[in-house]
């Protein structure tokens, strides 16, 4: 079979009892912060609130939930504006080895697929959740290389292309139907690295909502009997790997132990709303300024030695040592250095104009460089070494692993409070009591006759 076949084949028949019970507590802790970064986003993105006031224009009435809003609008539109949260922070999963967001789009895609249905307990949507992080991720590290390269932003679409398979499982699809759905996306499907090039642009912030929506809309288009599907459509000579990559990826990669290793159990949860790129030197730079008694003065240089990934958050230096826009900040190595020396760390309230202008910040910024060591692999881009210069020392320190990943856990205490801050910013107000049901029906997913049971919490 072709990894096509596989890879649907894993989709419809892998049952829940098949799946280890860590990959499912993994699943569900990332569902969890999933919902948590997207009520936050609700009260901090004007621009996602643009996406849900044209799901309301577009009418209600419906089934779907729109996030700390009353209205109820088609799956489609609820996917489209519910997706518009899930990067607006820049503070959900991410992995420890893929470079991938591989529940951004699953989750709101399946969230209005299972309000639409009816019905959905809590372990379907789990699962169909599980088998689109697991597919998304699958495909990219299935690459040889960044593809940002040749102007395609890859982690959205992997994440759109994992949710069609977790949707067309929800929806009880047929293998064919699922080939039908794929084809549907890959026409659909697209995120153009300019965005994060772009000084005003506000499309990488929420990307997202593109790739929730086309996975509903191919879903739902293939329940109509659209008959799309495509002989190859991942490893075709005109299919997905060689539009995007120019063939350059290795398909043994894609299904190797399929559906006995699950790269899902990589999932990282975020313990700041910054690109995944920029982790390792926060909490270097914090380590080194604590250990040395170090303020922001003292400080003559910075320099970090990272993978090919440090073009992302460096590139084009006009932007990134001067953001003007919090969607820029967000990925500026440069800034988010300097608010962690000048303000201790980097939190929901670090991205205001306020501090995108101050002074502090940005004179930090200046001393901050980088160079790539071309050894280190694309699987390597967590990698950082520091070197911190000041007048009378010079302090090396060395990180491979980001703080939220398995091996370097956040903890339950740092993971509840970033839950309540998200919600303490959302776009209305919740109850104290409120928060606490959503928390206890999120820790109990597994056991929900229906998923509405949680959705009807959420508005």
């Amino acid at each position: 079979m072709n990894i096509t076949d596989q890879l649907v084949e894993f989709s419809t028949e892998i049952e829940w009892k098949d799946i280890p019970a860590s990959v499912m507590a993994v699943q569900k802790r990332t569902i969890a912060d999933m919902v948590s970064v997207m009520i936050g986003a609700t009260g901090m993105s004007e621009s996602a609130a643009a996406f849900a006031r044209m799901a309301v224009r577009s009418g209600t009435g419906r089934r779907c939930t729109l996030f700390a809003r009353p209205e109820k609008v088609n799956p489609g539109m609820a996917a489209l504006a519910n997706g518009a949260l899930t990067h607006a922070l820049d503070y959900e999963d991410a992995h420890k080895t893929a470079t991938c967001h591989s529940n951004s789009a699953s989750i709101p895609a399946l969230l209005a697929l299972a309000e639409e249905k009816g019905g959905c307990s809590g372990r379907e949507f789990m699962l169909a959740s599980l088998i689109a992080s697991e597919v998304g991720l699958r495909l990219d590290v299935g690459l040889n290389e960044d593809l940002l390269k040749y102007g395609f932003n890859m982690p959205p679409i992997h994440a759109s292309m994992g949710a069609v398979f977790g949707c067309g499982r929800l929806m009880g699809h047929t293998r064919e139907q699922i080939r039908d759905a794929i084809a549907l996306n890959m026409c659909q499907n697209i995120s153009p690295g300019e965005a994060g090039r772009s000084r005003f642009s506000v499309v990488r912030t929420v990307r997202e909502a593109f790739g929730a929506q086309a996975a509903v809309n191919s879903t739902l288009l293939a329940a109509e009997g659209i008959v799309a599907r495509f002989e190859e459509p991942l490893e075709g000579e005109l299919g997905y790997y060689h539009m995007f990559a120019r063939d350059n990826y290795t398909p043994e990669r894609v299904v190797k132990d399929l559906g006995s290793y699950y790269w899902a159990e990589g999932t990282d949860l975020k313990p700041w709303p910054t690109c995944r790129a920029t982790h390792t030197s926060i909490e270097l730079l914090q380590k080194i300024m604590t250990e040395h008694h170090l303020k922001e003065d003292d400080v003559e240089s910075v320099r970090l030695v990272m993978s090919d990934i440090a073009r992302m958050v460096f590139e084009p230096a006009v932007q990134k040592y001067a953001p003007e826009a919090a969607a820029i900040a967000r990925f500026s190595m440069p800034f988010v250095l300097g608010t962690t020396a000048v303000y201790g760390d980097v939190d929901l309230d670090s991205f205001s104009q306020e501090r995108l202008h101050d002074p502090k910040i940005l004179q930090f910024g200046k001393k901050v460089s980088y160079s790539v060591d071309p050894s280190l692999t694309k699987e390597q881009n967590k990698v950082t070494t520091m070197t911190v210069k000041t007048r009378e020392a010079e302090y090396t320190e060395y990180l491979d692993t980001a703080l939220g990943s398995d091996d370097h856990p956040m903890g339950e205490e740092r993971i509840r409070r970033k839950f309540l801050d998200c919600f303490a910013h959302a776009g209305q107000r919740y109850a104290r009591e409120r928060v606490e049901k959503i928390i206890e029906t999120v820790l109990k997913l597994d056991e929900l006759e229906d998923i509405r049971d949680l959705t009807g919490l959420i508005w």
